[in-house]
């Protein structure tokens, strides 16, 4: 607001606002702090972290000040702590006053749960390039009040564990978009902070387990999935990790390992319908079993699962898109297995319909594999194979897709 909005909204004279701004470290008056207090307590949920951030910063640079101001205040505070004689009623108050004292609220970290769990739930449907700006911005945030370190322990340990679940989602989001180092540095930091936080970090270990299958590492990617599910994941993250396990080891080659986890993970409880970047509804199920099936060699199997699930896409295409191009695109490769290029055309088609901001790395990679798989069957060369592999190289070399790439 300008300083006449606000001294409107509050009730007081425009000069007084313009005080306060000049004299920022004044003590108000109780009745004008009572105002004041109001005004911040009717505010939204995101104004106040906002809020909450900018007095932490203000309280570092000061407190930054005050602590390198004296190097004698140590030995003062040997000889104050040396002195028993000193035990007061004052002193137990003052302990308490440091424990309650913070730099943020329990609102303020509710909001952040919320927004944090929101941004999960809005991956599937959400570009990443858009999406990576809000998850490191909510990050930012957390980070600042984190790095003042003034909350109580448990505010801390949420805050910890909020932004280790940030992390994790950028993880994941920056390997949509083939960065791959950066993704890496972000897995560490989110499974430090779980760490730290006392909790679990199998969402870090699902974007890692994530990442590595799309790079061809396809050992590495069921090994870090097992290794998110013995973290001690909810049942949604446990059931998504393991059928990472299962998909990675069927395209490992391990299909006794495959077959193994894939039961263990269709015998969870799968009661779950979203779309969040932790979970498996589904069309998401489906994909996974999919995969599993044209990994081992079973065409048939695979094309069976895609009609079963076809069912769920007529209502949900736009809460995944990234998830169902995935599971067309599987699908045909599943068709050029049984040499049916009419399948395969008919299922990736509309794919290639994808706009701009929907053609992440993945979908694009998976695309070129399909294009090498069809030049390598005796009806690749045909007038409509032909046709399809010049609309999918079109697709994976468009501009546009690079250039939205690059800018993330």
């Amino acid at each position: 607001m300008t300083i006449e909005d606000f001294a409107e909204e509050l009730g007081v004279s425009i000069r007084a606002v313009a005080y306060w701004r000049q004299r920022s470290d004044m003590v108000q008056k109780p009745e004008r702090q009572a105002i004041l207090d109001t005004v911040l307590e009717r505010a939204p949920d995101s104004v106040k972290a906002r809020f909450g951030i900018l007095i932490s910063e203000e309280f570092g640079s000061t407190a930054g000040g005050i602590l390198g101001a004296d190097r004698r205040a140590g030995t003062a505070l040997i000889s104050h702590v040396g002195n028993f004689g000193d035990a007061s009623e004052a002193d137990a108050r003052s302990v308490l006053a440091w424990l309650e004292s913070t730099n943020t609220s329990d609102d303020v970290i509710n909001y952040f749960a919320r927004t944090v769990a929101g941004a999960a739930e809005d991956h599937a449907s959400t570009p990443p390039t858009a999406l990576l700006s809000r998850v490191h911005q909510l990050h930012s945030m957390i980070r600042a009040l984190l790095q003042n370190g003034r909350q109580r322990q448990r505010q801390t340990a949420d805050l910890l564990r909020l932004d280790a679940d940030l992390l994790a989602h950028l993880c994941q989001l920056l390997g949509d978009v083939h960065r791959d180092r950066a993704a890496a540095a972000y897995a560490k930091a989110s499974i430090a902070l779980a760490y730290e936080a006392g909790s679990e970090s199998a969402a870090a270990f699902s974007a890692q387990a994530q990442i590595a299958r799309w790079r061809g590492h396809f050992s590495e990617a069921a090994d870090l999935a097992e290794r998110g599910v013995r973290s001690g994941a909810p049942a949604p993250l446990r059931m998504l990790l393991a059928y990472q396990e299962a998909s990675s080891a069927a395209a490992a080659g391990d299909a006794r390992r495959a077959r193994t986890v894939l039961d263990a993970a269709d015998a969870m409880d799968n009661s779950s319908l979203s779309y969040a970047a932790w979970s498996c509804p589904p069309a998401r199920r489906a994909l996974f079993r999919m995969g599993v099936a044209v990994s081992l060699g079973e065409p048939d199997a695979a094309l069976r699962q895609a009609a079963e699930a076809e069912p769920i896409w007529v209502h949900e295409r736009a809460r995944a898109f990234g998830t169902w191009a995935h599971f067309r695109i599987t699908a045909a490769t599943a068709h050029i297995m049984l040499a049916s290029p009419e399948g395969a055309i008919q299922e990736v088609e509309p794919v290639l319909e994808l706009p701009h901001e929907y053609r992440i790395s993945t979908v694009v990679e998976h695309l070129a594999a399909l294009d090498k798989l069809l030049l390598e069957q005796p009806f690749g060369r045909s007038p409509e194979v032909g046709s399809l592999r010049e609309e999918i190289r079109q697709f994976t070399s468009d501009k546009a897709v690079q250039n939205a790439l690059e800018e993330t």
